[in-house]
């Protein structure tokens, strides 16, 4: 009797870590409206709320909305904790028939985990089994074996919990393997405190201790100390080494903690074994954790505080101990604890005479068949589901294959027509590339050829038309007729101007300086000039067609203000933007009418010229409002 109050005194170590909600920080998506109720709902105090929002968020999303599974998630976890659980099974399924919607192996993972938390609060261990086996897999077929391995935790203790502990003990030792590099100290400590509890269940008390001092030496929670050294004690307490026991039971009751469940029991089991090894009887004391219990509602401590009171009564012979082996009886229906039943029947056994003895010994005959042939059956469900699963994992795998090798032929023939395509696109880009690399090379034919032309023009003018004009000036002058001298003179600075206008332009190092000269000069001493950015542009860098066009244009823009637009101001500002180089011009003289500027030939050449090497040129213009332009030179 005193093995299996043992059994009975040996709690597992409570997975706090897996009933977390497993999801991950996420942004807000494409449905704004779905996530600030989803938001709202996070930030909910009362569990109804926090429901209602979630309801409301579900309602705004499409099925296509990251955000589902999110919202689905919690509907589930607080459904559960509000004990709602078929509204828990419902979006389980739902999650799980969005993730099988879109192909979402990691997503069908969760749904099965959650649908076994569902169970185990049920406490349908069976259920629990599938459920946890079937996430573990999914959870390696994504590609997450620390998850995976956290499930398999959790699959071999509900095994240990039906009573199949070879199994149990051999999936602890498969997760230690996938929980490797894992950080999570919390679900290290639930495997080794698992793995411990079969050994010690199995006998081996020598090798539940080396797997109880390894979950301690990852223990960071004092809560997760307590459980363990509790444990340990538990162990010590099998062997009769009860000095051994009490001692860290002492240890036990210095940590501080805000566990009051996991302090009563380590408090409990310190005063039951004192008890137990000196007859140290504080039956008052146990009494008090007892109704504390009762208050907490912590129903597996009851379990306890009834075996340990009918284990005291009973060895004095006490009519009490009746009345707690019933207690026992009636809290291990509820709690549905088939050991802690059975421990209270042979109790009860002991406890009563004639056709109740006998009524006692036959139920207990029938529950220890009944529980012998339960986990005889675990070890065949499990095996079962396990078979069941690799050989669904099989057929997807096959299908897969068989897919793989549909898409592999699809593949090569889509190859073949990409590489007729690729063929023929690159025939027409090379055909455009041709065709773009001619006319570029005409454009700057066509360039070279007005430049030159533009030199020739102003070299004549200058050589030969400004030079017999200058002779007839001088001709002229010993007559001493001055109308015509300043018509000649007129004509003559005009001709040097256009000489001046067309005449060849350096390129070469020169270029900025002679720039700034032309512009300085061409404006005209009556107009305030303000150039900005001109020292910021890298000249050297500029390709000699564009230093031409920017002088010519320039040139151009500055004559028509000189001669036509009155201005007294006159900005001209240089800007480098990416692969340009723009050029703002703005005067503050009488402006035009845009028609009749367009009509200007000078105009329509400097346009010309900055398209012909891929640039812009837009200006604006009104009466009485100044002329401004804007050219934009590839640089």
């Amino acid at each position: 009797m005193l093995a299996k109050l043992k059994i009975l005194l040996l709690l597992p170590l409570f997975l706090s870590v897996s009933c977390q909600k497993e999801t991950k920080p996420i942004s807000q998506n494409n449905n704004s409206k779905a996530f600030n109720l989803f938001e709202k709902g996070k930030k909910a105090d009362d569990i109804s709320q926090k429901l209602d929002f979630y309801r409301q968020a579900s309602k705004e999303v499409k099925v296509s909305d990251t955000i589902l599974p999110y919202i689905l998630d919690h509907q589930i976890y607080y459904s559960i904790y509000i004990k709602e659980y078929d509204s828990a099974f419902f979006f389980a399924n739902k999650m799980r028939n969005l993730a099988q919607k879109n192909k979402d192996t990691l997503l069908i993972a969760q749904s099965y985990y959650r649908k076994a938390r569902t169970f185990l609060s049920k406490k349908q261990y069976d259920n629990v089994l599938e459920n946890m086996y079937k996430a573990q897999q999914y959870y390696l077929l994504g590609g997450d074996s620390i998850k995976a391995g956290k499930r398999l935790v959790e699959v071999a203790i509900a095994q240990e919990r039906l009573g199949d502990l070879a199994g149990s003990q051999q999936n602890n030792t498969k997760a230690l393997e996938l929980l490797e590099h894992t950080k999570d100290s919390a679900f290290l400590v639930s495997l080794y405190n698992s793995l411990a509890i079969t050994y010690r269940r199995l006998g081996d008390r020598e090798e539940a201790l080396k797997e109880f001092q390894n979950a301690l030496d990852y223990a960071i929670a004092s809560e997760e100390k307590i459980t363990i050294l509790n444990n340990i004690a538990l162990i010590d307490a099998d062997l009769k080494e009860y000095e051994k026991a009490l001692n860290i039971w002492q240890e036990i009751s210095k940590i501080p903690t805000k566990d009051s469940i996991n302090w009563a029991r380590a408090k409990e089991n310190q005063l039951f074994y004192k008890w137990l090894s000196n007859g140290t009887r504080e039956i008052d004391s146990l009494k008090i954790i007892a109704k504390k219990r009762e208050a907490w509602k912590d129903y597996s401590g009851l379990l306890a505080s009834y075996a340990h009171l009918t284990s005291i009564y009973s060895k004095e012979k006490s009519s009490l101990a009746k009345v707690y082996a019933e207690k026992l009886l009636d809290a291990s229906k509820k709690a549905k604890s088939d050991d802690d039943r059975l421990l209270a029947l042979d109790h009860l056994v002991d406890l009563s005479e004639g056709n109740s003895s006998k009524s006692y010994a036959q139920d207990y005959i029938k529950l220890s068949d009944s529980l012998k042939k339960a986990r005889i059956n675990a070890k065949n469900l499990f095996a079962k589901i396990k078979y069941d699963e690799e050989q669904k994992l099989a057929e997807i795998n096959n299908l897969q294959e068989l897919s793989a090798a549909q898409k592999l032929d699809l593949l090569q023939q889509k190859n073949q027509k990409l590489v007729a395509i690729f063929v023929i696109i690159l025939l027409i880009l090379l055909g455009a590339g041709i065709y773009f690399f001619l006319q570029q090379r005409y454009k700057r034919e066509k360039l070279n050829e007005r430049y030159k032309t533009e030199k020739q023009l102003a070299k004549k003018v200058h050589d030969e038309l400004a030079n017999d004009v200058y002779q007839i000036m001088s001709q002229l002058q010993e007559q001493k007729d001055d109308g015509i001298l300043d018509k000649l003179e007129n004509v003559y600075r005009r001709t040097r101007d256009i000489s001046r206008e067309n005449a060849a332009i350096r390129t070469n190092e020169n270029y900025k300086d002679d720039l700034f000269y032309m512009i300085s000069k061409t404006g005209g001493n009556h107009i305030k000039l303000i150039m900005n950015g001109f020292s910021a542009i890298n000249w050297d860098l500029i390709k000699e067609p564009q230093k031409i066009v920017i002088y010519r244009a320039l040139q151009e823009l500055l004559v028509n203000t000189r001669k036509h637009s009155q201005a007294s101001s006159l900005i001209i500002s240089l800007i480098k933007e990416g692969k340009f180089i723009e050029i703002n011009y703005r005067d503050n003289g009488i402006g035009f009418e845009t028609s009749a500027l367009k009509k200007t030939s000078g105009l329509a050449n400097t346009e010309n010229r900055i398209k012909d090497i891929g640039g812009s040129f837009t200006f604006e213009t009104e009466p009485d409002a100044g002329f401004s332009a804007k050219i934009k030179i590839p640089s």
